[in-house]
């Protein structure tokens, strides 16, 4: 009998009855399969009728939330903080073990194209204005000393690729895909390799291991202890509905998915003083850019 976990519940597959068995904090309950099957669909079927309509409204389906209090569920969110979403203890083919790994949840219902290109088209042109006033963005450094500290475990250069990456993106100099944007950081070279034969691979290869790293245990708040939190892997939620998992096991193959169905994306100006412009006491102007990087819509 297969477990899965998430948060303190217990949810053990019985294949045999098509059943599944919830050990929870207050009872102990067991739902078909077919249900469980039924309620997803539905809830998938909800989310994609808001969207249709705008996705501005709060979503309240009392139906689904009836059915996770039947589950003892009570939030489908972990907690921003926590990298890994459901742990499950699953059957190695290759070692005959059934370890306990966690896994971090992901979907792929990005923003919509059009507030993503008025995002885009409103910072294009404040850097092209600010071209045409005579002045020039350059990296100065990070803010967030944590976060720069983490960051040298991939390389001790590579707060300086990810700075050229958001300069890159937000002058609008390639599109948002995140392996266009380091190809063009790759040409203009700001770690200085001098056209190395493998430059571009070594670009590409930092990115990679930022990618897996901040996706599966590091975060850019709290020092990182070379950890992956969720070493179980990525799941993601497809458009429609289907499931893929790319396991950890096979870290080529989810490093590839991550450095190709990832964008930049810009944040919320309201969250973390983005966009902040600020003038030291040597009259020297500062402008805060963050970080943001998202999956790529499904076409």
């Amino acid at each position: 009998m297969e477990k899965k976990y998430a948060e303190d519940n217990v949810y053990s597959i019985d294949s045999t009855n098509q059943q599944i068995l919830l050990q929870g904090n207050q009872n102990e309950v067991t739902i078909s399969q077919e249900r469980f099957d039924e309620m997803a669909k539905l809830l998938l079927q909800k989310i994609k009728n808001s969207r249709a309509k705008g996705g501005k409204e709060k979503l309240e389906f009392p139906d689904i939330e009836t059915f996770m209090n039947e589950l003892d569920m009570h939030e489908l969110k972990a907690k921003s903080t926590e990298k890994k979403d459901i742990r499950m203890v699953i059957h190695d083919m290759r070692t005959d073990r059934t370890p306990e790994m966690g896994f971090s949840i992901k979907s792929k219902n990005a923003m919509s194209d059009t507030k993503e290109k008025r995002r885009q088209g409103f910072f294009q042109k404040w850097f092209e204005q600010i071209e045409e006033w005579g002045y020039k963005v350059e990296y100065a450094g990070m803010m967030n000393d944590v976060f720069f500290r983490n960051l040298r475990y991939i390389d001790t250069n590579f707060h300086k690729i990810l700075a050229e990456c958001l300069l890159v993106y937000y002058s609008h100099k390639t599109d948002s895909k995140l392996s266009n944007v380091l190809k063009f950081v790759a040409n203009i070279d700001p770690c200085e390799l001098h056209d190395d034969y493998h430059g571009d691979k070594w670009y590409e290869y930092c990115m990679k291991q930022f990618l897996i790293i901040y996706a599966l245990g590091m975060t850019a708040n709290k020092p990182w202890d070379c950890k992956y939190v969720a070493n179980g892997g990525y799941i993601v939620v497809k458009e429609d509905g289907d499931i893929v998992c790319y396991h950890f096991y096979d870290r080529n193959q989810l490093e590839n998915y991550l450095f190709n169905n990832t964008a930049f994306d810009t944040p919320s100006t309201s969250r973390h003083d983005f966009y902040q412009v600020w003038c030291d006491d040597n009259g020297e102007t500062f402008l805060k850019l963050n970080p943001q990087i998202r999956f790529i819509h499904d076409k």
